[in-house]
């Protein structure tokens, strides 16, 4: 057999061994994203997962905290991916549910209009794809309202739980998002 055929097939091999490894020991902690659009015109938040957890906040201090008009969550991966459904309060002053968005889409989805949502009061969280029932997700919210203050709204939730406080005029005004592995510290 000719030695540069033995060479390329041996790269080939371990390419593609390599590819096997890697589906097989997926990351401990994940990468993801969260994004939302924050009321009283203000910049919007993107914050980036660290080992597995990030936070988000739109907490100000004095007055009321202000709340999210949509949020998003998006996870780098082929394997795994975020599905998110939430209740909120529209233009009217009347409280929709959404419908199911996926990852890295807006919720309420409004068609793309953020002024069409005045804030999320209650989120549920969940992971779909190939590999999501090889994770773990938690998340916590906090909440606020025209009366001002600051509490959290329970424990920490599982996936596919309510969090937030689906029967009060109060928003949510800070989460924490937390995805690992399920053998992961």
């Amino acid at each position: 057999m000719h030695r540069g055929f033995l060479h390329v097939f041996a790269i080939i091999s371990i390419g593609i061994a390599g590819t096997a490894i890697a589906a097989d020991n997926p990351p401990a902690y994940p990468e993801f994203i969260f994004q939302g659009f924050q009321s009283g015109g203000t910049p919007g938040v993107h914050e980036e997962s660290v080992q597995g957890s990030l936070t988000a906040d739109v907490t100000q201090g004095g007055g009321n905290p202000r709340s999210f008009n949509w949020l998003s969550l998006s996870v780098h991966s082929d394997t795994i991916h975020f599905v998110c459904k939430c209740r909120y309060m529209d233009v009217n002053n009347a409280y929709q549910v959404s419908g199911l968005v996926g990852d890295g889409k807006p919720c309420p989805d409004v068609g793309g209009h953020e002024g069409l949502s005045r804030f999320v009061n209650a989120v549920e969280l969940s992971l779909a794809g190939a590999q999501a029932d090889r994770y773990v997700l938690t998340y916590e919210c906090w909440m606020s309202g025209f009366g001002g203050g600051l509490y959290q709204s329970g424990d920490s939730h599982a996936a596919g739980d309510w969090c937030g406080d689906q029967g009060s005029t109060n928003w949510i005004t800070k989460i924490a998002v937390h995805l690992r592995l399920n053998d992961s510290p």
